[in-house]
């Protein structure tokens, strides 16, 4: 049996993955897997998995789930019981154990090939960000973060044995990509220098020191340490200790088939994107593998002459002029495969929660889905959720990840599909200047372009499913992962898509969001108060991370959720969800994405529900308030709840709620006459609190 934890939880069974059964059961084994050297009692598991707010029967729940998974796990022997619950795990059985002993085997390589063969195929078996979906949890931060850096580790030392064994052209599209998801890891600066400069490409080389410097002294206020700064001085200097091996020859691997390749199922693992090699490197003498970059020279004295300044390193040789004119012509220097496309965007990295809906992503992949989408109303956290789980799953499509904002809720006009392939098939390698003009012809060309390869596509903001449909990718091999406002019944009906709504956060994980933007320390402090604003920032991301950021930008850190809380009124909630100085980032503007766009005849009965009970209503009373007939009515309503602009919690029922009645009554009150409420209510509409706002 194999655990797997450098990703998304899971077991494997010799009969393929083995069913865990609710979130709840696979969080109790995520904390017994990360306290697998230690006993873990029935109440520390329950404090784990609730965050600290136990049920009542929450113990007993948890010798319920231990049950499950013992049966699960093939039998009692697997969790045993001795003043506490731990998990039996045979020698190799889980994946971290495997990594490192892949890694320790590497360490004692007798060529850089070697070494960096067995560092590949220990990071192989990272398929995400490890205990994905749980490495929250209290008793598994450490374990996750410990593993994160891990990969880290043995990822610097595959790159330190392939730029030893002479691959550094290859490694300089890869550096390129890592240096800007880790902007503050100098040693992947380091390394990309060093294969710019080993790469005849010094200038870039030193660009490269230059834009590192800049990022570290704009993001911590450092320049670059001493490995940088020296690395700096021997590149100017051209010191002849930093010229490695000479680079390995690799072919271009065509980007655009020419035959039809058979698409691999998805269950099949990704396969190593490695160069093929025309020329066998020459055989060098068995080595342990040390780090790549050489140590500097001697300074140069008096009786020594300065290296000339040139852009090629080799030429820094003695008598170089005199070499190339008797050495036999050199091999002309072959292009490296084009990279593989990286548009994602960084997660970010205060994401919070939702593993309910990260294990039904994880579920719908690997139940074979190739087209899933993500909907919701504005705010809800739909991009964020997309984003975080794009990179916990980018491992599995080695042939790139594209990432598109089709701009379905902005204030420009959406993009069309020639704009957006404009961007995809230059990514895919394919010449700028053959993309074709129309649309059709254009996206015939980028499934071919697809076809049999493992590519992720994050097409984010859609406005609706013809937006998205011309960009779907071919074939059981590639993903297309959709976010939209718009419900996408149309993918549902026509393209086989899987669709997840999100909704608000719960309030405990909305009260967790908050205690990792402003502190725990804030959050012990106000804690009746944090709970308060999540429930009037109706537990959406946006308005939580708004409310967060007015505070910790404020003078005074001391009562500042009460004050905020103060000025949350019905009547200013909306210009308080806002910041200053970035208009586009508010609540209202938000929701102006969603209401502009509607019909004049939704956008009424949208008002119109503001002057009604803040309860579900039927389609006869909106009816009545719209004076429309009653089909027409219901008609109106369902687009509306299509738009997630009003909930449908059970048939014919509808209900506008929270900020979204807020921004209805402030509408109803400069556009429309507003009547009597049906309730028979003297008080206006618009100065009635129905949202319930302070």
């Amino acid at each position: 049996m194999r655990f797997e934890i450098l990703g998304p939880l899971g077991v494997r069974g010799p009969d393929g993955p083995v069913a865990l059964g609710t979130p709840k059961n696979r969080a109790v084994l995520a904390v017994l897997l990360a306290r697998r050297q230690h006993r873990t009692s029935a109440a520390a598991l329950a404090d784990a998995v609730w965050s600290g707010r136990i049920p009542k029967n929450g113990p007993k729940n948890i010798q319920v789930n231990v049950h499950r998974l013992r049966r699960a796990l093939g039998g009692g022997d697997r969790i045993r019981f001795a003043d506490g619950y731990q998990l039996v795990l045979a020698d190799g059985e889980l994946d971290a154990w495997r990594a490192q002993s892949l890694a320790r085997r590497a360490e004692l390589a007798h060529s850089a090939e070697e070494s960096g063969r067995l560092l590949r195929e220990a990071l192989a078996l990272w398929q995400g960000d490890p205990y994905a979906g749980y490495e929250d949890l209290t008793p598994i931060r450490p374990e996750a973060e410990r593993l994160t850096e891990l990969r880290m580790t043995l990822l610097e030392r595959r790159i330190d044995a392939d730029l030893s064994a002479g691959h550094h052209t290859d490694l300089i599209a890869e550096l390129s990509a890592l240096t800007t998801e880790h902007p503050l890891r100098e040693r992947l600066h380091a390394r990309l220098m060093l294969a710019l400069y080993r790469s005849g490409r010094r200038a870039e080389a030193l660009s490269r020191y230059h834009h590192a410097r800049r990022t570290l002294i704009t993001e911590i206020g450092l320049g670059p340490g001493p490995e940088l700064r020296t690395l700096e001085q021997r590149i100017i200097t051209a010191d002849p200790s930093l010229l490695g091996p000479p680079p390995t020859c690799t072919c271009i691997a065509a980007r655009l088939p020419t035959s039809e390749p058979k698409a691999p199922p998805p269950s099949a693992p990704a396969p190593p994107r490695t160069p093929l090699r025309l020329v066998p490197d020459p055989p060098r003498p068995a080595r342990r593998i040390t780090a790549p970059l050489p140590p500097a020279q001697p300074p140069l004295g008096r009786d020594r002459a300065a290296a000339p300044d040139t852009t090629h390193p080799s030429s820094a040789e003695p008598n170089a002029s005199l070499q190339s004119a008797t050495a036999p012509p050199r091999r002309p220097r072959q292009p490296s495969t084009p990279p593989a496309p990286a548009q994602l965007t960084p997660p970010l990295r205060t994401f919070t929660g939702r593993p309910t809906p990260l294990a039904h992503l994880d579920a719908a992949l690997d139940s074979g889905q190739h087209v899933l989408a993500l909907v919701g109303t504005g705010g809800v956290g739909k991009t964020a959720l997309a984003v975080h789980w794009a990179h916990r799953i980018r491992s599995r499509f080695p042939d790139g990840q594209l990432y598109v904002d089709l701009r379905g809720a902005a204030q420009s006009p959406p993009l069309r599909t020639e704009q957006v392939l404009a961007r995809f098939l230059p990514a895919l390698g394919l010449p700028t200047g053959r993309v074709p003009d129309q649309p059709d012809d254009a996206a015939a060309l980028y499934r071919s372009a697809l076809h049999g390869r493992r590519v992720l596509v994050l097409l984010d903001n859609a406005s609706g499913a013809s937006q998205v449909r011309p960009l779907l990718p071919p074939g059981a091999g590639s993903l297309a992962l959709v976010t939209s406002r718009n419900s996408l019944r149309g993918l549902v009906a026509r393209d086989d898509a899987h669709t997840l709504t999100l909704k608000p956060l719960p309030p405990p994980e909305a009260l967790a969001l908050l205690e990792r933007l402003l502190g725990e320390q804030t959050i012990r402090a106000e804690r009746t108060a944090a709970a308060e604003l999540a429930r009037r920032c109706d537990h959406l991301p946006l308005a939580l991370r708004i409310a967060a950021a007015r505070i910790t930008t404020g003078t005074n850190r001391v009562g500042a959720i009460g004050s905020l809380l103060a000025r949350l009124t019905e009547q200013h909630i909306l210009d308080e969800l806002s910041l200053d100085d970035d208009p586009g980032t508010a609540v209202r503007h938000s929701i102006d994405r969603s209401y502009a766009p509607l019909p004049p005849e939704q956008k009424r009965l949208f008002r119109l529900l503001s002057l009604l009970p803040d309860r579900a209503v039927s389609p006869e009373t909106a009816a009545l308030r719209a004076a429309r007939p009653v089909p027409r009515t219901r008609r109106l309503l369902d687009q509306l709840a299509a738009s997630h602009l009003i909930e449908s919690p059970a048939p014919d029922h509808y209900r506008l709620t929270g900020l979204l009645r807020v921004y209805a009554t402030e509408h109803v009150a400069r556009t429309d006459l507003p009547p009597q409420p049906l309730n028979g209510s003297s008080t206006p509409a618009s100065t009635r609190n129905p949202a319930g706002y302070g």
